[in-house]
């Protein structure tokens, strides 16, 4: 099983992190991207060509996690 983080991109899109292949992958929007961890806070997503905040949460929101 491949591992995965739980993770907030600057306010309102989520997704998993997957530290593997540092991929991100959206789970409310059905697209995924390269991404590269800056530090602790930032990080920089190949889709959107541009430095955005992160956290890792817990858990995906209710409501946000389509199949």
């Amino acid at each position: 099983m491949t591992k995965r983080k739980a993770m907030l991109l600057d306010e309102h899109t989520y997704g998993y992190y997957y530290p593997d292949t540092n991929e991100f992958s959206c789970t409310h929007g059905d697209w995924s991207s390269d991404i590269k961890l800056i530090d602790e806070i930032t990080c920089e997503l190949e889709a959107v060509r541009g430095v955005m905040k992160y956290k890792f949460i817990d858990e995906i929101p209710e409501g946000y996690v389509y199949d």
